[in-house]
């Protein structure tokens, strides 16, 4: 089954450009570990952990240094809300990467999880100025047909003129 292109795929490698972490965040089955998924396979070239997995969210909690560090490229930590130790870690690998190799500290981490972590306390003040946040709806009428759309830009605007028109009926349709 082929994916269906997801509008956020390109701010999100963009953000990668220029942050040393991204986190994307989402309802629930809107598709953030199909995507990121998909971009490590691409875009993003990068191992792939999920927390989901009891054995992965185990050692991420007993040893969340060992878990994070020493890997010689990027890392997408799927579901990262489940250990919230990992984020004073994260941190600290980011400001080790940007004093010892400024050049290259952006696009190590690419997050993903359910929660708004920016919320929760201590978490937001460690990641300041270190992290990206992107939301991923689920998929809009026009990303599944191909399509593009700006009928929330437009709304916004409150540009209401010459929308297009419905979609006709098939033949024998009513």
């Amino acid at each position: 089954m082929d994916m269906i292109p997801r509008r956020i795929a390109d701010p999100i490698v963009s953000a990668l450009q220029s942050n040393p972490i991204v986190y994307v965040n989402g309802p629930r089955q809107a598709g953030k570990s199909t995507l990121v998924r998909a971009l490590s396979q691409g875009q993003f070239p990068a191992d792939y952990v999920t927390l989901d997995n009891a054995t992965q969210m185990a050692a991420a909690a007993s040893s969340p240094r060992s878990f994070l560090g020493g890997r010689s490229r990027p890392l997408i930590v799927d579901e990262v809300q489940l250990v919230p130790e990992l984020f004073r870690v994260l941190k600290e690998i980011v400001d080790e990467k940007r004093f010892h190799d400024p050049e290259h500290g952006n696009g190590q981490f690419l997050l993903t999880g359910s929660a708004d972590i920016m919320a929760l306390p201590g978490l937001a003040d460690a990641l300041v100025g270190r992290m990206a946040v992107k939301t991923l709806l689920p998929f809009s009428a026009s990303e599944y047909s191909g399509r593009t759309g700006d009928f929330l830009e437009r709304l916004f605007r409150c540009d209401f003129g010459a929308l297009p028109s419905p979609v006709s009926p098939g033949p024998g349709s009513p």
